[in-house]
């Protein structure tokens, strides 16, 4: 159930930023900043989520074995993991074959924040670990698991357009999109849930 409060004169401060309703419209402004500095912004609702849970669909072995993104320190979580894989595919005791599938990242969910994170870990690895790990980067395999409930497209949820630009996008970095699967279990660890 969502309520709606029109005309509504409310403050929010949060992190130093604030915004105050002023009957249409808001105003929004910066601390430790004056008043003074105050700027407008013209839209007719303020919508403010809090406590939003990820759904894992009561699937087995997601809250044991998975990283769940919800804030950002679950962001910096993933980061430290995947350098943790790319340090363990570095071991030279290692097979090729174990080196790949220590680099094979695995993002469930096909809406807004897979599609992102999927663009963020192929940013992260060849822009900013590509020099580190220069011997197994051609290793990294990133796929994307859309499920079986939510269509045969990645961002189904908007115009067609933006569908397909992400997927040719992504095929075009090497991100492999598997749509229409259903996720029945985890069994081991793989890299990242959304």
């Amino acid at each position: 159930m969502m309520d709606f409060y029109k005309g509504c004169h409310v403050q929010i401060q949060i992190w130093g930023v604030g915004v105050r309703s002023c009957g249409k419209g808001l105003l929004a402004y910066s601390e430790p900043l004056s008043r003074k500095k105050e700027f407008s912004i013209d839209d007719d609702y303020l919508v403010m989520a809090t406590n939003a849970e990820v759904n894992t669909f009561n699937t087995p072995g997601v809250l044991e074995y998975l990283h769940l993104i919800k804030e950002a320190k679950d962001a910096q979580k993933i980061c430290r993991s995947v350098m943790d894989c790319f340090e363990k595919a570095i071991l030279s005791v290692l097979t090729k074959e174990e080196r790949r599938i220590s680099l094979h990242f695995v993002i469930v969910g096909g809406g807004p924040t897979g599609v992102e994170s999927a663009a963020e870990l192929h940013g992260f690895v060849h822009e900013d670990l590509v020099e580190l790990y220069h011997l197994v980067v051609d290793l990294v395999r990133v796929t994307l698991i859309q499920s079986i409930q939510s269509g045969d497209h990645i961002l189904n949820m908007y115009d067609s357009r933006i569908s397909t630009c992400a997927e040719q996008k992504f095929a075009w970095d090497g991100i492999d999109v598997n749509t229409g699967y259903g996720v029945l279990g985890v069994l081991g660890k793989i890299k990242i849930w959304v």
